[in-house]
């Protein structure tokens, strides 16, 4: 069993793409009501790794970085 392991290991060490693991990441977001018509939402975003944490397509040698975005959602109702 540990020559079956070990021989994955290989394989994927030898792949000439990179598996893509997971993106963790943390969002906070918040809800205001301005009047009883008109909501705002403002929603901030932080990625780890995003793609998995695949290289550059025009710097194979560096990993893409982590990402931090924000965004702002509105909804009025008559």
């Amino acid at each position: 069993m540990d020559d079956d392991r070990g021989d994955l290991q290989a394989f994927i060490r030898d792949l000439p793409h990179p598996i893509a693991r997971g993106t963790p990441g943390c969002e906070a977001t918040y809800q205001y009501q301005v009047s009883p018509w008109w909501m705002l939402q403002a929603d901030a975003q932080y990625f780890f790794r995003p793609s998995g944490g695949i290289p550059q397509a025009d710097n194979p040698t560096t990993r893409i970085g982590n990402e931090f975005v924000i965004g702002l959602r509105t909804n009025i109702g008559f």
